[in-house]
Formats: C-alpha cells, sequence, structure tokens
C-alpha cells in the first residue's frame, strides 16, 4: 500500500518507510522520533457509504481514566478502560509505575506503553537490557518480551487483546 497526502492524493517520497514493520515478532521497539509530514491516509481507507454502515452504530465512550478505579498489576496500580466494548479489540490502562515494578511478559498480548512522566534515570527492561525513557516515549512489546520499568512512572498502556490477568507470567 503507498502512502499519500490527504489533502492532494500525491504519493509521500520516502514515506513507505513509515508503513513497514521490519521487525521481528519477538523484539520491542521504541519510538523517540515525531513524523511531521503531512496528515497521512492509506489508499484503502474510505468512507463507508450509508449501505455498508449498520443502521445502529456504536456509541462513543468517554472515560477520564483517572476516576478508574485501581488495581495492583505487577509494576504498580492500573487504571483499566474499554473491556466492555465488544467493538473495540484491546483495553487502555493509565498505569502508575512503583519502583519495585516485577518482571512479565503475556504470551497472547502486544503491549504499547506511552511515558506520560517519569524520574530523571527511569528506564524500560526488555529481555534483560535497559534503555532509558523519558516523557513521551512510547515502546511497542510483542508477546513473550520480558518487560518491566525501572524508577517511578506514569505510563498510558495500550494492550491488544483485552487485557487478561491470566496471561501475566513471570519467570
Amino acid at each position: 500500500m503507498s502512502i499519500r497526502d490527504s489533502r492532494t492524493g500525491q504519493p509521500i517520497a520516502g514515506a513507505e518507510r513509515l508503513n513497514r514493520r521490519k521487525q521481528s515478532s519477538d523484539t520491542a521497539t521504541i519510538c523517540h522520533q515525531t513524523y511531521r509530514g503531512p496528515r497521512l491516509i492509506g489508499v484503502d481507507l474510505k468512507k463507508p457509504s450509508p449501505k455498508e454502515t449498520s443502521e445502529k452504530s456504536p456509541s462513543a465512550t468517554i472515560v477520564n481514566l483517572a476516576e478508574v478505579p485501581g488495581v495492583d498489576c505487577p509494576c504498580g496500580i492500573a487504571r483499566r478502560a474499554f473491556a466492555d466494548r465488544d467493538d473495540f479489540p484491546g483495553t487502555v490502562h493509565l498505569t502508575s509505575i512503583h519502583v519495585d515494578a516485577r518482571t512479565h511478559y503475556h504470551r497472547e498480548h502486544t503491549e504499547v506503553y506511552v511515558i506520560l512522566k517519569c524520574d530523571e534515570d527511569a528506564a524500560i527492561e526488555l529481555d534483560g537490557e535497559l534503555f532509558p525513557v523519558s516523557p513521551l516515549t512510547s515502546i511497542l512489546i510483542p508477546p513473550n518480551v520480558r518487560h518491566r520499568a525501572v524508577g517511578k512512572m506514569e505510563v498510558v498502556i495500550l494492550s491488544l487483546p483485552d487485557f487478561d490477568p491470566a496471561d501475566e507470567h513471570f519467570d
């Protein structure tokens, strides 16, 4: 699929690399860069016609994650939203990570961490290797990657599929 400028419909030179996934399935990806080019759309994307949409569309849901009750997790306290939505393939968590987060992995879940705030010396440990993080760092963690946060931080975690505590595993 080529990537095109949403205003002109013209292919964007060099943007193909943004659409490629060259990471192996057992490698986490850390992103520190921001793409500042034109808004992108895929060629295959189109607005559905009225015939293609059901008569009753799901309604939007607004959740203040700070108001969701927290539950203990290997990292600290997680506030999880959208598990009740059959039309959304995952869950979103606001997680307050303590200094003593436990190394764990998931056999089924892929997680994306977005660091909101953190200690100056905070890091993420991925399969035993430490990587420094700072606010707005994002980390894609595929299944079977052992991981833990090091240092205090607040993160948003997108878990795909819906989070299941039975898929938290420890060595």
